[in-house]
């Protein structure tokens, strides 16, 4: 059983951090349903202590601000943290013009990092993990929706 905590931009504060609980239980819709609640809680300021516990994996996301990679740090009681940066071609290609981009085939890439604890995880599981969300952001339908289109729709 495990949650994902997600770094918000508050209201009053830099950031808020929120705990999506038992993850491995909720279909993508669900889990999408409960991340924006977690989301306008935060950002109307009515988060509350039981929103801010409950999770083993941590999010953190410095490629909002540009940053393309980091090691994301340990925070007491986390087991693992996720560190994703930026959407962006590779840098020789960023000055590109988007017939060089198609004629060579390139593609905007993401970085995914992540630091764990030893004494919690292997690091054979915590690089699962991220071949996991590589996975799935592959091909959501299938790794999330268990290949059924159907479900995919109903996200919205």
């Amino acid at each position: 059983e495990f949650g994902v905590k997600l770094a918000v931009d508050g209201v009053i504060g830099p950031k808020s951090i929120a705990a999506v609980e038992r993850v491995h239980s909720k279909a993508g819709a669900q889990f999408v349903d409960a991340y924006e609640m977690l989301i306008k809680k935060v950002r109307d300021n009515k988060i509350s202590i039981d929103d801010l516990t409950g999770a083993t994996i941590s999010i953190t996301n410095p490629g909002t601000i540009g940053t393309v990679s980091s090691v994301p740090r340990l925070m007491s009681g986390q087991g693992l943290i996720v560190g994703v940066g930026s959407l962006d071609y590779p840098a020789e290609w960023q000055g590109a013009s988007a017939e060089s981009l198609a004629r060579n085939a390139v593609s905007k890439i993401l970085t995914l990092t992540s630091t764990y604890d030893h004494r919690i995880i292997d690091g054979k599981e915590s690089v699962g993990t991220l071949v996991s969300i590589k996975e799935a952001l592959e091909n959501p339908v299938e790794h999330l929706m268990g290949g059924d289109p159907e479900k995919a729709l109903a996200l919205r």
